[in-house]
């Protein structure tokens, strides 16, 4: 818009709220109000309809084909199962559990020996990361990870760890507030301090370190 007359009759009807300035492709344009609030409103409902929250079954779907657990996005042998650990890093379940369930649920036609080779070529590493305890080693949890991930993973698991039993000067206030109360009639022992988890991990073949554990018994 050029013509002097025009622009001073848009920017007084700018000044009353009919119209609103706007620039298109680098041009000084004019829109009525309320048509530009109706773009403006329709455009808003159509990107609310691109990431409207799904179903829960529909959720669950997403989760079985990303973790290859759907029958039509299975993987298939080694890398099937390095690719399986990758998406699973970190997960803990009992070492029985990943040769007898879970990796032949996401990989096909699933083989012992395919661990066992990921794990001897060091490019997949398995441990004790979220929690300590004796059990056997059927019901241990334990953890696959990617190599790569080992540091990121164990960082993590020293910050979930509950903090050490005190020692030293703060052993001896702990110490002297546990006689305070005994002599105040307070029970005389106090529960004992959870043991530390300390997180592990390990490289090496899976099965000469978890030999028979998928099998059964």
């Amino acid at each position: 818009m050029t013509d002097p007359d025009e622009t001073a009759l848009m920017l007084q009807l700018e000044s009353e709220g009919v119209v609103l300035r706007a620039r298109i492709d680098g041009r000084q344009t004019w829109c009525d109000r309320r048509l530009l609030a109706r773009i403006h409103r329709y455009t808003l409902e159509r990107l609310r309809k691109e990431i409207e929250p799904v179903t829960a079954s529909q959720f669950l779907r997403f989760l079985a084909c990303w973790q290859h657990a759907d029958g039509e996005h299975r993987l298939e042998g080694p890398r099937g199962v390095a690719a399986v650990v990758a998406k699973l890093a970190g997960f803990e379940v009992p070492a029985a559990a990943w040769e007898a369930s879970v990796l032949p649920a996401r990989v096909r036609a699933y083989k012992r020996e395919w661990l066992d080779q990921v794990t001897l070529s060091g490019e997949v590493m398995w441990g004790r990361l979220w929690g300590a305890g004796a059990a056997p080693i059927r019901r241990t949890p334990v953890c696959l990870f990617p190599r790569e991930e080992a540091a990121s993973w164990s960082a993590l698991a020293a910050l979930a760890a509950p903090a050490p039993a005190p020692t030293g000067a703060a052993a001896e206030v702990q110490a002297a507030l546990l006689r305070r109360r005994s002599r105040k009639g307070w029970p005389r022992s106090s529960p004992r301090a959870a043991r530390p988890a300390t997180a592990s991990a390990a490289c090496g073949c899976w099965s000469c370190r978890h030999g028979g554990a998928g099998r059964r018994a």
